[in-house]
């Protein structure tokens, strides 16, 4: 097995095209970001100092994998594509030989999760998921149900919303899975990249009625002819209306008519988007991850009690600066948290969903949260309250007592902000009745449309 590391993306593109153009849907990552590296050298851009290229070929010469490490920032991931395992391995001796430090990996499995676990064997840590992604292709394209307005090509003019909108649009994701905001590693798109997708025609919003911007989507060029839709956002006080599955379809539509395949990825703990693309016909392909890889020092343990006994002293919640709040697993952190008014106890709250299955002691809290004078945190709490019933299938009669009345607050979620706890409240009452069985729920719920 052979590992070739390339500083150029054309020349990486020379040695593994053909490869990568066997399995363009798989691989539409590397190719895209060569591509738009090819692009920007063009243009007198400079490429991140730490970049490389990798071509794996087996002992006939055949290329039978490929890599790259080009994320602008840190921890600067690599991302993988499919792989044998023995390279994946090699690959981590190769980086740990080259004093290259690795604190995150990405991309397809078992290669991501094998590379990273080979790192952690010779310099020590732990391998922790950020998130577990899933590449999805278009089949035969179904149509939802029809919509006011009409999808538009965002302009130049266009770019600071687009900028707002794409960054609100990670953290937004993150919460909606269940994770701190900015807890996950991304394919970050700059103001400059947004710009070029502009100048592109790459971008697209959903206008209503009125014309006013309701939904962003995006895609990707082409790349052997594949083009990736993403990213897709709606603000919280439009979500629930069908404006992202009639843009999606309309993008989807188009990418094919211009003869390019249409693929994108989902977060596997994101249920709205998954549940969004399935109906449109889109299929998995790939799963891959996000891994983070924690140096020994920096990773006490803080997990659920297996009755076999722990050593392990638990970890000490950072509240100042939030940065290991997805440990949190005590009820009783939680109520501490709330009694000190802590701003951000509603991402551990969510977190507490997540690592503590004792519905009894978590619902109480999220009841807790929902009354909470922050309406930021009233926003999370609906969230932890969604979490709860997708993956514990139990909510309580207070909590939707509590939702019933969120669907009308009105209340900004940050000063000055366009959107309101009610869409939240709304988005949170359409994924109850997908989670639960219709006589878990009241009448009202059951009931109850998008509005």
């Amino acid at each position: 097995m052979r590992l070739r590391f390339c500083t150029d993306s054309g020349e990486f593109l020379a040695a593994a095209g053909d490869h990568l153009s066997a399995d363009p849907v798989v691989n539409t990552v590397v190719t895209t970001i060569a591509y738009r590296m090819l692009s920007q050298r063009a243009e007198g851009i400079s490429r991140p100092g730490r970049t490389w290229w990798l071509v794996v070929s087996d002992d006939s010469g055949a290329v039978v994998g490929a890599g790259m490490r080009t994320a602008p920032h840190a921890p600067h991931p690599p991302f993988l594509l499919p792989m044998p395992g023995e390279a994946a391995v090699a690959l981590a001796h190769a980086l740990h030989e080259r004093g290259e430090e690795v604190l995150a990996v990405n991309g397809a499995l078992p290669a991501a999760e094998l590379c990273a676990a080979e790192l952690t064997r010779l310099g020590g840590g732990r391998v922790h998921v950020a998130q577990h992604t899933r590449l999805h292709e278009l089949g035969e394209l179904t149509w939802p149900p029809p919509v006011p307005g009409r999808l538009v090509a965002a302009t130049e003019d266009d770019l600071d919303l687009v900028t707002q909108w794409c960054a609100a649009f990670v953290g937004d994701a993150d919460e909606q899975s269940g994770r701190q905001r900015g807890a996950r590693t991304h394919e970050a798109l700059d103001r400059a990249e947004l710009l070029r997708r502009l100048r592109a025609g790459r971008l697209w919003f959903w206008v209503d009625d009125a014309g006013e911007p309701v939904h962003l989507t995006g895609a990707n060029p082409p790349s052997f002819g594949v083009a990736r839709v993403g990213p897709v956002y709606t603000p919280p006080s439009q979500r629930g209306r069908g404006w992202a599955s009639n843009a999606v379809a309309e993008v989807s539509r188009r990418i094919q008519a211009e003869g390019a395949r249409a693929c994108l990825f989902t977060d596997q703990a994101n249920p709205t988007s998954n549940k969004i693309y399935a109906a449109l016909g889109y299929r998995p392909v790939v799963d891959m991850a996000n891994l983070v890889i924690v140096p020994e020092a920096l990773s006490p343990r803080n997990h659920v009690d297996s009755g076999q006994g722990d050593d392990t002293a638990p970890i000490a919640l950072d509240w100042a600066r939030a940065s290991n709040l997805n440990d949190c697993q005590k009820p009783e952190d939680v109520d501490a948290a709330f009694d000190r008014g802590e701003q951000h106890v509603g991402a551990a709250l969510i977190a507490l969903v997540y690592n503590n299955p004792d519905t009894d002691a978590v619902l109480p809290r999220v009841a807790r949260g929902l009354r909470w004078p922050n309406p930021e945190t009233r926003r999370q709490s609906l969230l932890a309250l969604m979490h709860t019933a997708r993956l514990h299938g139990r909510v309580d009669d207070l909590t939707l007592e509590l939702l019933h009345g969120l669907l009308l607050d009105r209340t900004p979620i940050s000063p000055g902000s366009r959107y309101e706890v009610w869409g939240t409240a709304n988005q949170t009452v359409g994924d109850l009745k997908s989670f639960l069985p219709s006589e878990q729920l009241p009448d009202w719920v059951n009931a109850f449309t998008d509005h």
